[in-house]
């Protein structure tokens, strides 16, 4: 077992990490493609005057809000491949990290 992953209801491990990673992937391009293809209407609504200020706040909102959610994915899935190629799990990984700062106290 890798880690439990709420987004799929499923623990990740050794027969299904390919199909999490191909998830992340896949993930991360579509954020990314939502918020290029968005950017024009965001710079839009910035720009003209007399829209409705509802609109406006909509707009912003969700396209930062889309912005961060991105930066989230993108960070998670830069996070994996880093773990692949270390040749880490997950768990491997909080473990090393926790056994790190017990031997620092000492």
């Amino acid at each position: 077992m890798d880690h439990h992953c709420p987004w799929v209801a499923n623990c990740i491990g050794f027969y299904n990490y390919k199909y999490f990673i191909n998830m992340l992937f896949y993930a991360t391009v579509t954020c990314i493609l939502v918020v290029v293809t968005s950017y024009p209407v965001f710079i839009a609504v910035l720009g003209r005057e007399g829209i409705d200020p509802k609109i406006v706040y909509f707009v912003v909102t969700v396209w930062l809000m889309t912005c961060v959610f991105t930066l989230i994915v993108t960070g998670f899935f830069s996070f994996h491949l880093w773990l692949m190629s270390n040749q880490y799990t997950t768990i491997e990984f909080c473990e090393k990290r926790s056994g790190s700062a017990q031997f620092k106290n000492q």
